[in-house]
């Protein structure tokens, strides 16, 4: 009885649940999809994951079971929601691609967008004759909607592939060189103009008047000189915002990959935001107007729903549209008419009364994995297995026990991107034509005068084996500095900077090796786990007395037991290379200005090396530090760029 009951349930209500559902699906992505700029948890992005494929499956499964159904009496109505979720089917202003990959299957959605098309006029063909005049209507006008929404989702896919974008930046490139520098530059030049007192928005701007920097960058076009492109740089250094403008710049593109952006500001986007509010309200209306005696009562009341619901998401894609930073760039653009400047200054004005700028800030957080601590919190099975690699799943629980996120305050992020510019006017002063991010730490080394005695350390050896060797040095060195005396001020920052870097990249070999130049050999890491792990046994192993019983197993082995290795007649062990580099730094009076210079070189050299598919899937899950990186030493490179190699290149896939 009771698979009998259920059967007739789900035969009489099914469409009309599915239908609601694909509607919920569609608030749920414009409600929350915008939150992917950010560092979203693992669930949030589950979930963001999961609505994205049922909004497109759920809906194609509804328009292919109205189309294969046979037609039941008093339920005419549910032809009329057919348009409605062809609409669905295009999608929301805030997500188009969950995925960098989606973006190449536009042909695809072309091929469905034909498909379903059919799909929906051969529904109204069988449901709709019987209907009144004023629903066929209303249910054309839907059904124009939806064509043209599907049909723009299509042309953001497109338009977010590397050829289209390549292909836009030769556009605007060769548009503007015809103009005069003042005009090209003019939005940057303003800007400079009143550098002691910009704000999130004014920094806003200067990242859309960078921004052809930013997708070069990720269509892997290297180009030469860029006007400008210093004096910004130095006077967002003075101000204190090169993280925000970087960050910026990283928002918009990810606009320009995984939303409807690049479609909306065109002519074509601006008809279809004010097409399709007013094509809703006809509908609407005219639906009002329909005498609805024989329609299901709860199917008029579905229609309501789903009428006024797409109308009010409409509106807020206007709205949106209107009021977002697209916008304000283009009425910027667009000349000095007193109209045009009047409807900037207002939008100006409502964006920073409602602070909108500060919602496409980068959340700051980096994945952090610490080596010692690590194994000191190692226990049974991990330590009995020591160096040898053990089942998929325990690995896993060990990389996630391990690891955490750490918030990277704006003063160390200041002071990462300022010793870019640093090393990069240091090449300039010794006309060295080498980009930053070429060699993992040999410029800071050579600008110490220490390249001969630590050369080794990121020469000699393996990268995986250089990240390993000074993330134990930095742990030694920063442990040996810890209690002289209280740090403040710049030293402070200094010194969480160099901890917060040290954990970053060995997070990244851990956790995310892909991101690293390959191939990485994971068996170096494991290696190094390995005799750490014995280490720790024969610590705790130990009988009584001494810094063992009062110190932790972590500040025993910073403290003592790595840097008896160097009076030890033990046969040697895998992290011997970074207690003999920590002893070299103890000797220089500035060895945490060293350390943190390395680590920075180091992580240009992974942002340089780190193919831009790479980059660009991490702006989907919110960005990472090393996509900050990499940028602002594209930046940097172009700003002291010499005039000999101011010729365009192609970067190598």
């Amino acid at each position: 009885m009771f698979v009998i009951l259920s059967v007739r349930l789900v035969n009489e209500w099914g469409v009309q649940v599915l239908v609601l559902f694909s509607f919920a699906l569609q608030v749920f992505l414009v409600s929350f999809a915008w939150i992917r700029r950010h560092s979203v948890s693992t669930l949030a992005r589950m979930l963001l994951w999961m609505a994205y494929l049922l909004a497109d499956s759920t809906a194609l499964f509804t328009l292919g079971h109205l189309s294969i159904s046979s037609k039941v009496e008093g339920h005419q109505l549910v032809a009329f929601w057919a348009p409605l979720l062809l609409v669905h089917l295009g999608g929301q202003d805030t997500i188009t691609a969950y995925s960098f990959e989606d973006n190449r299957l536009w042909l695809r959605h072309l091929q469905t967008l034909v498909v379903q098309v059919m799909g929906t006029v051969y529904v109204l063909y069988k449901y709709i004759p019987g209907s009144q005049r004023m629903v066929m209507v209303a249910a054309g006008l839907i059904f124009l909607v939806g064509i043209l929404k599907y049909g723009e989702r299509i042309w953001a896919l497109r338009c977010a592939t590397g050829d289209s974008i390549w292909s836009a930046l030769e556009k605007s490139v060769s548009a503007s060189s015809d103009r005069p520098d003042d005009e090209r530059d003019g939005l940057l030049l303003k800007l400079l103009k009143r550098r002691s007192s910009l704000d999130a928005e004014d920094v806003l701007m200067a990242a859309h008047g960078l921004l052809d920097v930013c997708k070069g960058l990720f269509i892997g076009l290297r180009c030469g000189r860029r006007e400008n492109v210093r004096q910004v740089l130095r006077s967002f250094e003075l101000c204190g915002h090169l993280d925000k403008l970087m960050e910026m710049e990283l928002s918009l593109m990810y606009d320009i990959m995984y939303t409807k952006a690049v479609v909306i500001h065109t002519w074509y986007g601006c008809c279809i935001r004010v097409v399709a509010p007013a094509a809703m309200v006809a509908a609407a209306s005219l639906f009002e107007l329909t005498a609805k005696d024989r329609y299901s009562r709860h199917d008029v009341v579905i229609t309501y729903v789903l009428l006024l619901g797409g109308l009010v998401l409409e509106l807020a894609s206007l709205v949106r549209a209107a009021g977002s930073t697209w916008a304000r760039a283009m009425l910027h653009d667009s000349g000095d008419k007193r109209c045009r400047r009047w409807l900037h200054d207002e939008l100006l004005h409502l964006r920073q009364l409602f602070r909108a700028a500060r919602h496409r800030r980068w959340s700051g957080y980096v994945g952090q994995y610490n080596l010692v601590s690590a194994c000191c919190a190692c226990r049974g099975l991990e330590l009995q297995r020591g160096h040898r690699p053990g089942p998929l799943l325990l690995e896993w629980w060990h990389q996630w026990r391990n690891s955490r996120s750490a918030c990277v305050a704006d003063p160390v992020k200041e002071m990462v991107l300022r010793e870019l510019l640093v090393l990069r006017r240091v090449q300039q002063q010794q006309a060295d034509e080498m980009l930053i991010g070429s060699l993992p730490g040999l410029l800071t080394l050579r600008r110490r005068h220490l390249h001969g005695r630590l050369g080794w350390s990121v020469q000699d050896i393996s990268f995986e084996g250089s990240i390993i060797a000074w993330h134990i040095a930095s742990d030694i060195c920063l442990f040996k500095d810890e209690y002289p005396r209280r740090r403040v001020g710049d030293e402070a920052n200094l010194r969480e900077a160099i901890r917060l870097l040290s954990d970053y990249m060995m997070f990244l070999l851990v956790a995310r090796p892909y991101m690293l130049p390959g191939p990485v050999r994971r068996s170096r890491y494991l290696q190094v786990r390995g005799d750490l792990l014995r280490l720790l046994v024969v610590t705790r192993g130990r009988a009584s007395g001494g810094a063992a019983q009062e110190d932790s197993p972590a500040e025993w082995a910073l403290r003592t037991g790595l840097r008896a290795v160097l009076t030890s007649s033990d046969r040697p062990a895998s992290y011997d290379t970074g207690v003999i580099l920590a002893d070299m730094l103890c000797h220089q009076p500035n060895q945490l200005e060293v350390i943190f210079g390395v680590w920075v070189e180091m992580l240009s050299y992974v942002a340089d090396h780190c193919s831009k598919e790479s980059h660009a899937r991490q702006l989907s899950g919110g960005g990472e530090l090393v996509t900050i990186v990499w940028l602002m030493a594209r930046h940097a490179n172009l700003s002291y760029v010499s005039s000999s190699s101011s010729s365009s290149r192609v970067e190598s896939s």
